[in-house]
């Protein structure tokens, strides 16, 4: 079996589609240069995805909306919804190592971006640093110099007597080289409290990154698997002739 590679959004999609746009970049499964094809087209497809694809029922990717995360650590409850991630289509991808076959798809991709920005609500409960915390607004988080670290791996399925790649598992791992929070009115009225809290929360950024990484990341992959299996059921995987 002969298998195309057609690159939407982050992820790759086997076939050419007559509802995809003519303008995405193909790339020969049994090229000599796939890895290298695919991290040019991958960066390009991300760039097009800002606004989503109406074609494919593929939402919009900046921003990418999230609608709730909980943290919950020993003494401290954090719920974060209503989240809107921007700037992930300015994202370069540096490299893909794809392995794909006419039964599985399994891929490592390594991307950076300068800035992720992310707005949202919270409500907050417990110990954090030296302060007792009960409270919520909105945040406004910055993550500055992002690498991530993304892999995915599917299988093949057939419905209606076509094959489709199923995404099982689509993980990213983030690591930034900084992070800045303004967690507002986290002291409700108490304006030059919560500007103490956010100095001690930004000059020790990294206790409250790594506290809610794990959360935030598992929620990244959920939508990650969600959004390619949405977009990969519009794509048959071509068969001979």
């Amino acid at each position: 079996m002969k298998i195309r590679v057609v690159v939407l959004s982050i992820l790759i999609f086997l076939t050419s589609c007559k509802k995809l746009p003519s303008n995405f970049k193909l790339c020969d499964h049994f090229g000599p240069n796939l890895n290298e094809c695919l991290t040019d087209a991958v960066t390009s497809a991300v760039h097009q995805m800002k606004n989503g694809l109406p074609e494919i029922d593929a939402p919009p990717l900046d921003p990418l909306q999230i609608s709730s995360a909980a943290v919950e650590k020993g003494g401290l409850h954090i719920h974060f919804f209503d989240i809107h991630v921007y700037n992930i289509t300015d994202s370069l991808v540096h490299h893909v190592n794809a392995t794909i076959t006419s039964s599985r798809i399994h891929m490592t991709m390594l991307a950076s971006a300068e800035e992720i920005l992310t707005t949202m609500d919270y409500n907050i409960k417990g110990s954090l640093l030296v302060f007792t915390l009960n409270g919520g607004d909105k945040a406004v988080i910055r993550f500055k110099n992002v690498t991530f670290d993304l892999e995915l791996d599917g299988d093949v399925v057939e419905k209606n007597g076509e094959q489709r790649f199923r995404i099982n598992t689509f993980t990213a791992k983030l690591d930034p080289a900084l992070v800045t929070y303004d967690m507002q009115d986290i002291f409700q009225g108490q304006k030059e409290l919560t500007d103490v809290f956010n100095r001690a929360l930004n000059e020790n950024w990294h206790v409250f990154f790594y506290e809610t990484q794990p959360e935030f990341e598992e929620i990244l992959s959920q939508f990650l698997v969600q959004y390619a299996n949405n977009v990969f059921k519009y794509v048959p995987i071509e068969k001979p002739n």
